[in-house]
């Protein structure tokens, strides 16, 4: 049985990216206006990001603190 694959492509300019999954993969579906995407498979694209130095760990802290202080605010 093939491994599920998942390919980010990191395109010139202002960052933009494609992800790609490989043949027999269930990362996400998609289809003309949308994307269907499991939390675990949202979690392995944000986690390749990170460690890849797309996405700064930094980003993540803001959004979880972003998250507490809406909490505190309810």
């Amino acid at each position: 049985m093939k491994r599920p694959t998942l390919k980010v492509i990191k395109l010139p300019g202002q960052m933009p990216l494609v992800i790609k999954q490989g043949e027999g993969s269930n990362f996400f579906i998609t289809s003309k206006d949308s994307i269907i995407i499991s939390v675990s498979g949202l979690a392995v694209i944000v986690k390749f990001l990170v460690n890849n130095g797309i996405m700064s760990p930094k980003v993540l802290e803001g959004i979880l603190e972003e998250f507490h202080s809406d909490i505190g605010a309810v």
